[in-house]
């Protein structure tokens, strides 16, 4: 007998209310893992996905009447916590007998604020795709939930919290089914675009910006881990047998942790390509290091074996441009400028697209620190820049470190526009020069390489940005209008 489960997810900047996730790239895999396992195991699952506009009660109630959930499991990230918050409470109030669960980053960073929101009954803290399970088998049961590894209860008509311990990492990646995309089709405005697999989870360095280092320490056993080729090929395989599906995003903190693995999964997507008419194209992440990029030859061997494997496009965390910050403040893995300039070099040669991560607005920098991150940048020649402000994530050692620095106030920081808007009080480095500097990135990096025309809609695009509703407003001309949907092919890069 299925029991049956809602799963939430909620998102800031939405293409739409009625299809608020812009692509097949943009599904979560924690809870799509989660509804993916409760749904192979025979439950039935339904999804809704929420946005700050969302009307919580006019959307709950008809789903709640027809759906009938037993168990409602919501996720958040500390930004999205107050949104997922209010819809625990509308769910409670609607039908106080729905188990509430909650898991995600900020159940695991912040069990103790997140399991006293009332309308919680329980929070996942680390992985939950075993967990869910037995959570899911003792609500059908008719059982009071307890005794689950990673699960915090509240006793019923207590102050009491049921606090169990963790269960190792999975380390059977393979054990989980594969991504339902059917749940999310819904959902999402371009489905078939840039649909990403799973390759691996964890990651093996320890940078103070991250949640990583405080996820790594939840459980035993090893953090960083990756699927057999063979079952992920089976899922690439199962994707791209829709004809719409170009491109695949995969996804894996670093694939450079692991050489071999790297090497094999080349050969294997090599393999997959031949005979394709219209071969597949991947896209992948990779974590520069010193001792991997001071081999020229290794370099070259990786590349080859890339180009080979048709993975056209490589995203790079550079994060700074300032060694300084790099090193001392956010505990980069160490390299040095020439080293990330020698690769992106190496790689316009093998004709594969390098995307840069970078941050700015950081604790301690300066102005100098992000002029440097500005001047490697534009050296860099990147394909594209994924750019983003600093935004203090509970949890991690560099919120604590600027805390601790008073660079910001806890009253101020807002769960709004997290990484598009400055919320650091920097000497030297004002939160006006840094709205600014970051509007004007694009706008400056590509200079003398692309037209007065794109640089300016890269600096008009950045503005958006810093308003939800511009923001919003824009996400919604560009992707479902004839005229908005015509200039945002015009002026886009495609990546």
């Amino acid at each position: 007998m299925p029991l049956p489960i809602a799963c939430a997810y909620s998102v800031e900047s939405y293409v739409s209310l009625e299809k608020p996730i812009r692509d097949g790239a943009s599904i979560p895999f924690g809870i799509a893992t989660i509804a993916s396992v409760l749904k192979h195991a025979g439950h039935q699952v339904e999804l809704l996905v929420f946005t700050p506009d969302t009307p919580l009660s006019e959307t709950l109630k008809p789903f709640l009447q027809r759906v009938r959930p037993r168990l409602f499991c919501l996720t958040a990230v500390s930004t999205q916590f107050p949104l997922i918050r209010s819809v625990a409470d509308a769910i409670k109030q609607l039908d106080p007998s729905i188990y509430v669960a909650l898991g995600g980053a900020h159940a695991s960073l912040m069990p103790e604020e997140a399991i006293a929101c009332p309308s919680i009954d329980a929070v996942c803290v680390g992985e939950g795709d075993t967990a869910v399970l037995e959570l899911a088998a003792q609500i059908l049961a008719g059982r009071q939930p307890a005794k689950i590894h990673n699960f915090w209860f509240k006793t019923p008509g207590s102050s009491t919290i049921e606090r169990n311990p963790p269960a190792p990492f999975l380390s059977d990646l393979d054990s989980l089914p594969f991504i339902d995309r059917e749940l999310w089709r819904p959902w999402i405005q371009e489905p078939d675009r840039d649909p990403s697999v799973l390759v691996g989870r964890g990651c093996p360095f320890r940078c103070s910006y991250c949640s990583n280092h405080a996820l790594a320490k939840l459980a035993k056993g090893p953090y960083v881990r990756f699927r057999s080729l063979n079952h992920l090929i089976q899922e690439i395989d199962q994707i791209t047998r829709n004809p719409q599906v170009t491109n695949v995003y995969l996804e894996v903190e670093t694939i450079g942790v692991n050489l071999e693995y790297a090497w094999q999964l080349c050969q294997t997507l090599t393999r997959f390509n031949q005979g394709r008419e219209t071969p597949i194209q991947f896209k992948i992440n990779l974590a520069v290091t010193g001792k991997f990029v001071q081999d020229i030859n290794l370099i070259n061997k990786l590349l080859s074996a890339f180009k080979l494997a048709n993975i056209v496009t490589i995203n790079i965390g550079l994060e700074s441009g300032s060694e300084r910050i790099r090193n001392e403040v956010l505990r980069r893995p160490r390299y040095s400028n020439e080293d990330i300039l020698t690769f992106c070099a190496l790689a316009k040669k093998y004709n594969i697209k390098i995307i840069l991560f970078v941050m700015m607005g950081l604790p301690d920098e300066s102005i100098t620190d992000f002029n440097e991150t500005l001047r490697v940048v534009k050296l860099c020649e990147p394909h594209n820049i994924w750019l983003s402000i600093y935004y203090p994530y509970p949890g991690t050692d560099l919120y604590r470190f600027a805390k601790e620095k008073k660079l910001f106030s806890e009253e101020n920081i807002s769960n709004s526009l997290e990484r598009r808007r400055p919320y650091l009080d920097l000497p030297g480095f004002s939160r006006w020069i840094i709205l600014q500097e970051y509007i004007l990135f694009k706008f400056k990096v590509y200079k003398g390489r692309r037209s007065f025309k794109q640089r300016i809609s890269y600096a008009i695009r950045a503005a958006m940005e810093t308003n939800k509703t511009i923001d919003n407003m824009y996400l919604y001309l560009s992707r479902q209008t004839k005229i908005g949907q015509s200039l945002f092919k015009k002026y886009k890069i495609d990546f």
